[in-house]
């Protein structure tokens, strides 16, 4: 695991912050595409995606190991409206697109709602 995702999976938002502004030609190149992610996963604050999004606008397009998008990923762990817009603004074809169950963003918020607040 590489600097940046360690910070991230501690939640040490701040230094998170300054790594995606000092090492943008790192996350640029590609080695850090996952970063988004584990973000969304770890409930980072709508300015740490902004950042890692600035720094590599592809990662809103990179499916992880489980055939998501980060759309996918915020709407199943049921991030604010603030989240899900920056996302579909920086790849807005992942609102149509189908995780690996054949599932849209919508379908996965749908489940998310219906598992919180009816089972």
């Amino acid at each position: 695991m590489d600097n940046l995702s360690i910070l991230i999976y501690n939640k040490k938002w701040d230094e998170v912050l300054l790594n995606c502004i000092n090492e943008r030609d790192k996350i640029e190149e590609g080695k850090n595409v996952a970063i988004l992610q584990l973000a969304l996963y770890k409930g980072a604050p709508d300015k740490i995606i902004l950042a890692i999004l600035k720094a590599n606008p592809i990662a809103a397009s990179v499916f992880n190991t489980e055939g998501d998008l980060p759309i996918h990923t915020a709407f199943r762990f049921g991030r604010n409206k603030e989240t899900i817009k920056v996302l579909y603004d920086a790849y807005p074809d992942a609102a149509v697109i189908c995780d690996s169950y054949g599932r849209t963003p919508l379908r996965k918020f749908y489940l998310f709602i219906v598992l919180i607040f009816f089972l």
